[in-house]
């Protein structure tokens, strides 16, 4: 799919009059005028070591690297994969490939060999920056590797070496522009193998205009904790928003629930996203500076303890690695018809609920999101029929069901994949995850299809029980009954299952296809239809 025009630029105009933002037409760019801007303003921090840069530190390693890497060899577009883990290296890595016009490949540090090996064929990955601790992949020559840490090289180089010989004043061959490809991220592949998503600058920029850390309602916040990998969306979507307006990013190693508020408390952060789980109550519990949790699949329930318990609001945001935040509750929306939805389009978007011929749906009917706007990926990296299909007149088909209703608030209300066919009926799993979810004791869920020779299929409940909560104590048969009072009985699930656990993608999102591919998904399970547990 070829990069979509955006004539009017009419995003720019928006984005320019926003505190901050200045109409930046590149994310090397952005980050110059900030560091004119903030100067000796800390831009990142890292939560578990002493590195620090100022903007206008963090603004001359960037440039000081890009012309280190030119001299290396890496040219405009040349795609460049960046395998590291949370070090302030890689943000400055990053930036310094958007400030030269080449494009970043994020490798998961987790992927196996075979794994960096696909993705590095896919993009045709000439150069690869690598920390120490990881081995060099076949495919790359020696000479096109930059390694991060490294004391001693017998061959590659070194990039401490290349940022200590670069040029403060460095200058791209060639203009670079919004529409030039910044970064080809794959998604986690969790229906099906993963996908490059092409994300321009253009795509960057936005995202930093509309993350929810960069509140368009109120002045922005001036610092946040990040803990999500770099290599993830949700990494670089915190830095991009605290570098457009001019806050600080405090980033730790990696996510840690029982580490998150020594971390908030020791920062001072302002805003974070919301842990999945957040412990006993503790006397310490309001002792921070947060004001806002970013949290995502809440319900009114979850909502009222944390900010009942925690003293800091939170709000619902949706977006994902195609389409980044397009949309959420603003911080100074106090309308409780908006607690439990996803808010409303941030700027730049535009969406439609359809049916599924395509038509839009009328406000209160449930439809399949389409999604547009700048701040959509220029479609997958070498998989025409991934965006023929994906892709209509510009539109982007997210697979998630929604409601606009009569407050014109977005709900979500599930996801096309995740319907359970049960006879003649198609289930919401989210629907049913979201009864489950006020059941007391549950701290998270998981609802998925079992194969069923008569019905097709049969609902499936992971729960996931709170800490301190025995497990033996939780009674399935309540649970089943729990559900009758609010779900039809064909919604209920049949089959239910407590673990100490889930499996979660990026500490965040619930892994079901971990939880489906087993080899008897009925094992260990409550059976409603006989009142029992299966062996």
């Amino acid at each position: 799919m070829t990069s979509q025009s955006w004539q009017d630029h009419a995003w720019k105009q928006e984005i320019a009059s926003s505190a901050g933002m200045q109409g930046a037409n590149s994310v090397g760019e952005l980050l110059a005028r900030q560091a004119a801007a903030f100067g000796d303003r800390i831009a990142l921090s890292m939560v578990e070591h002493e590195d620090t840069l100022t903007y206008r530190q963090l603004d001359d390693q960037v440039s000081k690297l890009a012309s280190g890497l030119q001299k290396l060899g890496v040219a405009a577009q040349d795609r460049v994969a960046v395998c590291l883990p949370n070090r302030i290296e890689y943000p400055v890595t990053w930036l310094a490939l958007a400030r030269m016009g080449a494009v970043a490949v994020p490798v998961n540090t987790a992927y196996t060999p075979g794994e960096t090996e696909s993705i590095l064929r896919d993009t045709g990955t000439r150069y690869l920056i690598l920390d120490s601790s990881q081995d060099g992949p076949p495919g790359i020559p020696p000479n096109n590797i930059v390694w991060v840490g490294k004391s001693s090289l017998t061959e590659g180089h070194s990039w401490e070496q290349l940022v200590a010989a670069g040029d403060s004043f460095f200058t791209p061959e060639r203009e670079v522009i919004s529409d030039d490809l910044l970064t080809i991220q794959y998604t986690s592949g969790t229906t099906g193998m993963p996908k490059g998503c092409m994300q321009p600058h253009r795509f960057w920029l936005i995202t930093g205009f509309t993350h929810p850390a960069n509140q368009r309602d109120r002045p922005p916040f001036q610092s946040a904790l990040g803990e999500a990998p770099f290599f993830y969306f949700d990494g670089l979507a915190m830095l991009m928003a605290m570098l457009t307006c001019g806050g600080t990013l405090y980033q730790a190693d990696r996510y840690s629930s029982s580490k998150f508020f020594a971390r908030v408390r020791a920062t001072g952060a302002e805003t974070a996203y919301l842990p999945r789980v957040w412990g006993e109550p503790d006397p310490f519990d309001r002792d921070h500076a947060l004001k806002m949790f970013t949290g995502f699949g809440l319900t009114p329930e979850i909502v009222d303890e944390v900010e009942s318990r925690f003293g800091a609001t939170v709000r619902e945001a949706y977006g994902m690695t195609e389409i980044g935040p397009c949309m959420q509750v603003y911080l100074k929306d106090g309308n409780r018809a908006a607690i439990g939805t996803c808010g409303e389009l941030s700027p730049t978007y535009e969406a439609r609920i359809v049916d599924a011929s395509g038509r839009n749906v009328e406000t209160g009917g449930t439809g399949e999101l389409w999604v547009r706007g700048p701040g959509v990926i220029d479609g997958y990296w070498n998989r025409p029929e991934a965006n023929a299909t994906t892709f209509v007149d510009g539109w982007f088909r997210t697979g998630d069901l929604f409601v606009q209703e009569d407050s014109g608030y977005y709900r979500i209300t599930g996801r096309i994949k995740e319907m359970i066919k049960r006879s003649d009926e198609n289930i919401s799993a989210h629907e049913v995850e979201g009864v489950l979810m006020r059941y007391p004791g549950v701290a998270g869920v998981a609802v998925i299809p079992v194969p069923d020779s008569y019905r097709d299929e049969e609902v499936k409940a992971v729960l996931k029980v709170r800490p301190g909560v025995d497990m033996d104590a939780i009674d399935p048969a309540d649970i089943r009954a729990f559900c009758e009072l609010h779900l039809a009985s064909f919604k209920c699930p049949r089959f239910i299952s407590v673990v100490p656990d889930l499996p979660y993608i990026r500490d965040v999102k619930v892994d079901k296809m971990s939880l489906r591919n087993v080899d008897d998904p009925r094992a260990g399970c409550w059976d409603a239809t006989i009142g029992a547990w299966i062996s």
